[in-house]
């Protein structure tokens, strides 16, 4: 997976531009937060839009689930 550094303001969630797709159990990914002060350095893991109804569906009628492992948040001085 890739990304491009947004270098404007913006108070949503970031997506790409293009669908991502992957055939292992594991993707991995690499992103950056803002740490300057007064910021809110935060990451969000969703998955697809349609789940939540946003393709005009309801979205699943049974409980859906999002599990992570081995997730790491941790910091870098300069």
């Amino acid at each position: 997976m890739t990304a491009t550094r947004i270098t404007w303001d913006r108070a949503s969630a970031p997506r790409t531009r293009t669908r991502r797709s992957t055939t292992t159990r594991a993707p991995k990914g690499d992103f950056q937060a803002p740490s300057a002060r007064g910021t809110w350095p935060a990451f969000w893991l969703t998955g697809v839009d349609q789940m939540e109804g946003s393709s005009g569906s309801p979205g699943p009628s049974a409980s859906t689930y999002y599990r992570a492992r081995n997730v790491y948040v941790g910091r870098s001085r300069a």
